[in-house]
């Protein structure tokens, strides 16, 4: 499967081949593209360390065959996030959109156990 291929604020366009169910491409430059989606690793408050940074690029709302390509790397969060609404380039009213809305199960702070003396909950 083809799809159209922006890269955001440079200007340039190309095709990409996806794989993976959306997650990873290969891009008209022949790179691989990691691509982030809806309620997945990337999602939620954008200051979260534990939200991922991988994804080079996320689906255009408007038309699902459009890829947005990111340039440049994002610093890494450096909190815990307590809730699951996306924030910064997550937020709803993000331009040209959210990239990759609010995160599925969110609250970072209250999943982590360090007590190896207890089982952990389930999630």
């Amino acid at each position: 499967m083809n799809v159209l291929f922006l890269n955001v604020g440079v200007g340039i366009s190309g095709r990409l081949s996806v794989f993976e169910s959306y997650k990873q491409s290969l891009g008209a430059d022949g790179a691989n593209y990691k691509i982030g989606v809806n309620e997945g690793q990337h999602s939620g408050d954008d200051t979260c360390i534990m939200r991922y940074e991988i994804a080079r690029a996320y689906i255009d709302i408007g038309n699902s065959s459009v890829r947005r390509v990111l340039g440049g790397i994002k610093a890494v969060g450096g909190a815990l996030s307590v809730w699951k609404t996306g924030s910064g380039v997550n937020d709803k009213d993000h331009a040209p959109q959210s990239r990759y809305s609010d995160a599925k199960n969110g609250d970072c702070r209250s999943q982590i156990l360090v007590n190896d003396a207890i089982a952990a909950p389930r999630r």
